[in-house]
């Protein structure tokens, strides 16, 4: 989230594809390469966003793809604290709202096992002998 207050430079797309694998399903993504500088210092990155921008449709990655042709000078923000940390599109992005979702629930769902069995334990220890 932070990386929506990053400072900005400009950049050019240096190469851009569609990528595509397949486990159970299809799953289509973008590899983008992209060079800035910052401080007369000469960057390359990869990294679109924070976040996956893998998709089991074809057009959605295509769309993702035509924003950023090869070529293209694009804004780029960058970390002050390590200017090698850049994204095009600040925020968070796909499965990265999902992730962190379920890792939540899972925590609530563990805490919440914990503190009855804790409870459980706890009432166990204050029965009177022989009963």
């Amino acid at each position: 989230m932070q990386c929506e207050n990053w400072p900005q430079t400009e950049g050019v797309i240096q190469s851009a594809e569609l990528t595509h694998h397949s486990n159970k399903h299809e799953i289509y993504g973008v590899k983008i390469s992209y060079t800035y500088q910052v401080a007369n210092i000469a960057y390359s990155s990869e990294r679109v966003s924070f976040g996956e921008l893998e998709t089991a449709e074809q057009a959605h990655a295509k769309a993702i793809l035509d924003r950023f042709p090869v070529g293209k000078q694009v804004a780029v923000f960058y970390s002050t604290a390590n200017p090698a940390s850049a994204v095009l599109e600040t925020g968070v992005h796909g499965q990265t709202w999902v992730t962190l979702s379920v890792a939540a629930l899972f925590l609530i769902l563990v805490t919440v096992l914990y503190i009855g069995i804790h409870k459980q334990t706890n009432r166990e220890k204050e029965l009177p002998v022989g009963s």
